[in-house]
Protein backbone atom coordinates (compact mmCIF):
# COMPACT_ATOMS: atom_id res chain seq x y z
CA UNK A 1 0.00 0.00 0.00
CA UNK A 2 1.07 3.35 -0.72
CA UNK A 3 0.65 6.83 0.95
CA UNK A 4 -2.01 8.57 -0.90
CA UNK A 5 -2.14 12.07 1.20
CA UNK A 6 0.39 14.20 -1.08
CA UNK A 7 -0.35 11.82 -4.45
CA UNK A 8 -2.32 13.63 -7.62
CA UNK A 9 -4.23 11.52 -10.13
CA UNK A 10 -4.91 13.27 -13.47
CA UNK A 11 -8.34 11.85 -14.77
CA UNK A 12 -9.41 12.19 -17.92
CA UNK A 13 -13.17 12.29 -19.34
CA UNK A 14 -14.18 13.42 -16.31
CA UNK A 15 -17.73 14.62 -16.67
CA UNK A 16 -18.20 11.04 -18.83
CA UNK A 17 -20.12 8.00 -17.27
CA UNK A 18 -16.51 6.14 -16.69
CA UNK A 19 -14.02 9.36 -15.86
CA UNK A 20 -16.95 10.30 -12.85
CA UNK A 21 -17.30 7.27 -11.39
CA UNK A 22 -13.13 6.69 -11.24
CA UNK A 23 -13.00 10.25 -9.59
CA UNK A 24 -15.81 9.40 -7.16
CA UNK A 25 -13.70 5.80 -6.56
CA UNK A 26 -10.47 7.76 -5.81
CA UNK A 27 -11.88 10.40 -3.80
CA UNK A 28 -13.56 8.15 -1.43
CA UNK A 29 -10.50 6.19 -1.04
CA UNK A 30 -8.59 9.42 -0.08
CA UNK A 31 -6.50 10.27 -3.31
CA UNK A 32 -6.00 13.91 -4.70
CA UNK A 33 -8.06 14.08 -7.99
CA UNK A 34 -7.17 16.77 -10.54
CA UNK A 35 -10.75 15.95 -12.78
CA UNK A 36 -9.25 16.94 -16.59
CA UNK A 37 -12.25 17.85 -18.71
CA UNK A 38 -12.99 20.56 -22.20
CA UNK A 39 -15.42 22.32 -19.18
CA UNK A 40 -17.98 22.68 -21.98
CA UNK A 41 -20.96 22.16 -19.01
CA UNK A 42 -21.05 24.18 -16.14
CA UNK A 43 -23.07 21.73 -14.00
CA UNK A 44 -20.84 19.06 -14.82
CA UNK A 45 -17.79 21.30 -13.61
CA UNK A 46 -19.57 21.93 -10.28
CA UNK A 47 -20.94 18.90 -10.03
CA UNK A 48 -17.21 17.22 -10.34
CA UNK A 49 -16.16 20.29 -7.30
CA UNK A 50 -19.35 19.12 -5.52
CA UNK A 51 -17.77 16.00 -5.08
CA UNK A 52 -14.31 17.25 -4.25
CA UNK A 53 -12.24 16.95 -7.20
CA UNK A 54 -9.93 19.99 -7.83
CA UNK A 55 -10.94 21.09 -11.35
CA UNK A 56 -8.49 21.19 -14.49
CA UNK A 57 -9.86 22.58 -17.84
CA UNK A 58 -7.54 21.12 -20.71
CA UNK A 59 -7.72 19.44 -24.35
CA UNK A 60 -6.98 16.22 -24.84
CA UNK A 61 -5.40 16.92 -28.58
CA UNK A 62 -3.40 20.28 -27.11
CA UNK A 63 -0.16 18.79 -25.79
CA UNK A 64 0.68 21.92 -24.18
CA UNK A 65 -2.30 21.90 -21.93
CA UNK A 66 -1.62 18.04 -21.26
CA UNK A 67 1.81 19.24 -20.27
CA UNK A 68 0.35 21.56 -17.89
CA UNK A 69 -2.51 19.31 -16.30
CA UNK A 70 0.22 16.37 -15.78
CA UNK A 71 2.79 18.75 -13.72
CA UNK A 72 3.16 16.98 -10.22
CA UNK A 73 0.92 14.51 -11.03
CA UNK A 74 1.37 10.62 -9.69
CA UNK A 75 -0.72 9.15 -11.99
CA UNK A 76 -3.50 9.34 -14.56
CA UNK A 77 -6.54 7.30 -15.41
CA UNK A 78 -6.48 7.24 -19.38
CA UNK A 79 -10.15 6.60 -20.97
CA UNK A 80 -10.50 7.56 -24.98
CA UNK A 81 -13.48 7.46 -26.83
CA UNK A 82 -14.02 7.17 -31.35
CA UNK A 83 -17.48 8.83 -30.43
CA UNK A 84 -15.91 12.21 -30.64
CA UNK A 85 -13.93 12.41 -34.02
CA UNK A 86 -13.89 8.98 -34.95
CA UNK A 87 -11.31 6.24 -34.14
CA UNK A 88 -8.28 8.39 -35.63
CA UNK A 89 -8.90 11.05 -32.93
CA UNK A 90 -9.59 8.88 -30.36
CA UNK A 91 -5.83 6.89 -31.18
CA UNK A 92 -4.15 10.41 -31.35
CA UNK A 93 -5.71 11.34 -27.97
CA UNK A 94 -4.05 7.97 -26.52
CA UNK A 95 -0.70 8.62 -27.88
CA UNK A 96 -0.41 11.85 -26.77
CA UNK A 97 -1.62 11.37 -23.14
CA UNK A 98 0.93 8.63 -23.09
CA UNK A 99 4.26 10.57 -24.32
CA UNK A 100 3.37 13.73 -22.21
CA UNK A 101 2.77 11.50 -19.29
CA UNK A 102 5.99 9.95 -20.02
CA UNK A 103 7.81 13.45 -20.19
CA UNK A 104 6.19 14.10 -17.10
CA UNK A 105 7.34 11.43 -14.77
CA UNK A 106 4.39 10.42 -14.25
CA UNK A 107 4.16 7.28 -12.07
CA UNK A 108 1.57 5.05 -13.44
CA UNK A 109 -1.00 5.08 -16.09
CA UNK A 110 -3.75 3.27 -15.71
CA UNK A 111 -6.03 2.70 -19.33
CA UNK A 112 -9.67 1.28 -20.04
CA UNK A 113 -9.29 0.17 -23.40
CA UNK A 114 -12.32 -2.61 -24.23
CA UNK A 115 -12.75 -6.50 -23.44
CA UNK A 116 -11.17 -8.76 -25.94
CA UNK A 117 -9.15 -5.80 -27.69
CA UNK A 118 -5.66 -8.67 -27.80
CA UNK A 119 -7.90 -11.41 -29.98
CA UNK A 120 -7.71 -10.10 -33.39
CA UNK A 121 -11.40 -9.18 -33.25
CA UNK A 122 -11.42 -7.41 -36.49
CA UNK A 123 -14.09 -4.81 -34.72
CA UNK A 124 -12.20 -1.27 -35.87
CA UNK A 125 -13.76 0.33 -32.44
CA UNK A 126 -11.65 -3.01 -30.75
CA UNK A 127 -8.53 -2.95 -32.63
CA UNK A 128 -7.94 0.66 -32.24
CA UNK A 129 -8.55 0.22 -28.68
CA UNK A 130 -5.33 -2.26 -28.87
CA UNK A 131 -2.97 -0.25 -31.19
CA UNK A 132 -3.10 2.44 -28.10
CA UNK A 133 -2.48 -0.76 -25.39
CA UNK A 134 0.55 -1.31 -27.20
CA UNK A 135 1.96 1.97 -27.59
CA UNK A 136 1.49 2.62 -23.82
CA UNK A 137 2.82 -1.05 -23.16
CA UNK A 138 6.33 -0.06 -25.48
CA UNK A 139 6.37 3.21 -23.94
CA UNK A 140 8.22 2.25 -20.77
CA UNK A 141 5.71 4.29 -18.89
CA UNK A 142 4.42 2.29 -15.94
CA UNK A 143 0.54 1.08 -16.65
CA UNK A 144 -2.39 -1.16 -15.71
CA UNK A 145 -4.64 -1.92 -18.65
CA UNK A 146 -8.12 -2.75 -17.66
CA UNK A 147 -10.42 -4.27 -20.31
CA UNK A 148 -14.50 -3.40 -19.37
CA UNK A 149 -16.90 -5.60 -21.06
CA UNK A 150 -20.34 -4.50 -22.13
CA UNK A 151 -21.87 -1.92 -19.34
CA UNK A 152 -24.43 -2.16 -17.38
CA UNK A 153 -25.62 0.88 -17.97
CA UNK A 154 -25.93 0.56 -21.91
CA UNK A 155 -29.32 -0.34 -20.16
CA UNK A 156 -29.83 3.35 -19.27
CA UNK A 157 -29.69 4.39 -22.96
CA UNK A 158 -32.82 6.69 -23.96
CA UNK A 159 -34.17 4.12 -26.34
CA UNK A 160 -32.80 1.61 -24.67
CA UNK A 161 -34.64 2.44 -20.81
CA UNK A 162 -37.26 3.52 -23.10
CA UNK A 163 -38.00 -0.29 -24.67
CA UNK A 164 -37.94 -1.50 -21.24
CA UNK A 165 -40.35 0.46 -19.51
CA UNK A 166 -42.46 0.13 -22.05
CA UNK A 167 -42.51 -3.73 -21.71
CA UNK A 168 -39.47 -5.16 -24.39
CA UNK A 169 -35.97 -5.85 -24.11
CA UNK A 170 -34.70 -5.80 -27.14
CA UNK A 171 -30.73 -6.75 -28.75
CA UNK A 172 -29.55 -8.60 -31.58
CA UNK A 173 -28.41 -11.16 -29.78
CA UNK A 174 -30.11 -14.83 -28.80
CA UNK A 175 -32.03 -14.59 -25.78
CA UNK A 176 -30.04 -17.68 -24.14
CA UNK A 177 -26.42 -17.24 -25.03
CA UNK A 178 -24.90 -15.75 -22.49
CA UNK A 179 -23.64 -12.43 -22.11
CA UNK A 180 -21.09 -10.74 -19.59
CA UNK A 181 -21.69 -6.62 -18.36
CA UNK A 182 -19.91 -4.65 -16.61
CA UNK A 183 -20.77 -1.70 -13.44
CA UNK A 184 -19.46 1.71 -13.85
CA UNK A 185 -18.50 1.32 -10.51
CA UNK A 186 -16.70 -2.06 -10.31
CA UNK A 187 -14.30 -0.55 -13.16
CA UNK A 188 -13.98 2.75 -10.33
CA UNK A 189 -12.92 0.08 -7.72
CA UNK A 190 -10.56 -1.97 -9.76
CA UNK A 191 -8.62 1.57 -10.49
CA UNK A 192 -8.32 2.67 -7.12
CA UNK A 193 -7.11 -0.97 -6.13
CA UNK A 194 -4.60 -0.99 -9.16
CA UNK A 195 -3.16 3.00 -7.87
CA UNK A 196 -3.33 1.72 -4.18
CA UNK A 197 -1.39 -1.81 -5.20
CA UNK A 198 1.22 -0.86 -7.84
CA UNK A 199 3.59 -3.50 -7.55
CA UNK A 200 0.92 -5.84 -7.92
CA UNK A 201 -1.05 -4.25 -10.86
CA UNK A 202 1.90 -2.50 -13.33
CA UNK A 203 2.33 -4.79 -16.23
CA UNK A 204 -1.44 -6.13 -15.93
CA UNK A 205 -3.77 -6.64 -18.12
CA UNK A 206 -7.37 -7.61 -16.89
CA UNK A 207 -10.74 -8.37 -18.39
CA UNK A 208 -13.65 -6.83 -15.98
CA UNK A 209 -16.76 -7.82 -15.95
CA UNK A 210 -19.70 -7.97 -13.06
CA UNK A 211 -21.89 -10.61 -14.02
CA UNK A 212 -22.74 -13.01 -17.10
CA UNK A 213 -26.15 -13.35 -17.98
CA UNK A 214 -28.39 -14.57 -20.61
CA UNK A 215 -30.91 -12.10 -22.51
CA UNK A 216 -33.41 -14.28 -21.16
CA UNK A 217 -32.09 -13.90 -17.38
CA UNK A 218 -31.78 -9.95 -18.12
CA UNK A 219 -35.39 -9.75 -19.44
CA UNK A 220 -36.27 -11.46 -16.05
CA UNK A 221 -34.46 -9.74 -13.55
CA UNK A 222 -36.22 -6.48 -15.26
CA UNK A 223 -39.24 -7.87 -14.67
CA UNK A 224 -38.81 -8.81 -11.01
CA UNK A 225 -37.57 -5.56 -10.37
CA UNK A 226 -40.59 -3.36 -12.36
CA UNK A 227 -43.37 -5.48 -11.01
CA UNK A 228 -44.36 -6.26 -14.78
CA UNK A 229 -43.39 -8.90 -16.97
CA UNK A 230 -40.69 -7.93 -19.39
CA UNK A 231 -40.53 -9.82 -22.78
CA UNK A 232 -37.23 -10.18 -24.90
CA UNK A 233 -37.31 -9.54 -28.54
CA UNK A 234 -34.45 -10.21 -30.78
CA UNK A 235 -33.24 -7.43 -33.53
CA UNK A 236 -32.56 -8.88 -36.68
CA UNK A 237 -29.22 -8.44 -37.77
CA UNK A 238 -30.20 -6.58 -40.69
CA UNK A 239 -31.64 -3.89 -38.69
CA UNK A 240 -28.53 -3.38 -36.65
CA UNK A 241 -26.64 -2.65 -39.78
CA UNK A 242 -29.24 0.29 -40.67
CA UNK A 243 -29.57 1.20 -37.10
CA UNK A 244 -26.06 1.51 -36.34
CA UNK A 245 -23.82 1.04 -39.67
CA UNK A 246 -21.15 -1.68 -40.48
CA UNK A 247 -18.54 -1.15 -37.51
CA UNK A 248 -21.19 -1.82 -34.93
CA UNK A 249 -22.80 -4.67 -37.06
CA UNK A 250 -19.06 -6.49 -37.16
CA UNK A 251 -18.55 -5.99 -33.33
CA UNK A 252 -22.02 -7.99 -32.96
CA UNK A 253 -20.91 -10.47 -35.47
CA UNK A 254 -18.15 -10.71 -33.21
CA UNK A 255 -20.26 -11.20 -29.96
CA UNK A 256 -22.28 -13.82 -32.23
CA UNK A 257 -19.43 -15.86 -32.40
CA UNK A 258 -17.37 -15.51 -29.54
CA UNK A 259 -17.70 -13.22 -26.92
CA UNK A 260 -16.11 -11.68 -23.69
CA UNK A 261 -14.17 -13.66 -21.31
CA UNK A 262 -13.70 -12.03 -18.04
CA UNK A 263 -13.09 -14.45 -15.44
CA UNK A 264 -15.55 -13.08 -12.71
CA UNK A 265 -14.90 -15.84 -9.94
CA UNK A 266 -11.01 -14.73 -10.01
CA UNK A 267 -12.04 -10.80 -9.83
CA UNK A 268 -14.49 -11.21 -6.90
CA UNK A 269 -11.78 -13.10 -4.94
CA UNK A 270 -9.98 -9.69 -5.48
CA UNK A 271 -13.24 -6.74 -4.94
CA UNK A 272 -16.00 -9.05 -2.85
CA UNK A 273 -18.47 -6.63 -3.68
CA UNK A 274 -18.30 -7.03 -6.98
CA UNK A 275 -21.78 -6.23 -8.37
CA UNK A 276 -24.77 -8.54 -9.59
CA UNK A 277 -27.16 -7.55 -12.11
CA UNK A 278 -29.63 -7.62 -9.80
CA UNK A 279 -27.75 -5.20 -7.07
CA UNK A 280 -27.23 -2.66 -9.62
CA UNK A 281 -30.79 -2.36 -10.55
CA UNK A 282 -31.53 -1.84 -7.35
CA UNK A 283 -28.61 0.50 -6.83
CA UNK A 284 -30.28 2.23 -9.84
CA UNK A 285 -33.33 2.60 -8.62
CA UNK A 286 -34.73 0.73 -11.48
CA UNK A 287 -37.40 -0.20 -8.80
CA UNK A 288 -38.71 2.88 -8.29
CA UNK A 289 -39.84 3.10 -12.54
CA UNK A 290 -42.80 1.64 -13.50
CA UNK A 291 -44.29 0.83 -17.02
CA UNK A 292 -46.02 3.54 -18.63
CA UNK A 293 -49.35 3.14 -21.00
CA UNK A 294 -47.80 4.47 -24.26
CA UNK A 295 -51.75 5.12 -25.30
Amino acid sequence: MIGKEDKVILVTGATGHQGREVVYSLLKNGWIVDAFTRGRSDRAVNDLKGLGARVVIGDMEDRSSLDGALKGVYGVFLVTTPFEGGISAELKKGKMMTDAAKAAGVKHLVFSSVGASERKTGVPFFENKREIELYIMNSGLPNTIFKPVSFMINFEEPGMRNSILGGVLRSPYPEHKKEQYVALEDLGAFVNIAFENPDTYIGKEIELASDELTLSQVADSFSMILGQRITYERIPAEEIKKMRGDDYYKMVQWHLDNGFKADIGALRKIYPRLSTFDSWLRKHEWNRMRIYNAA
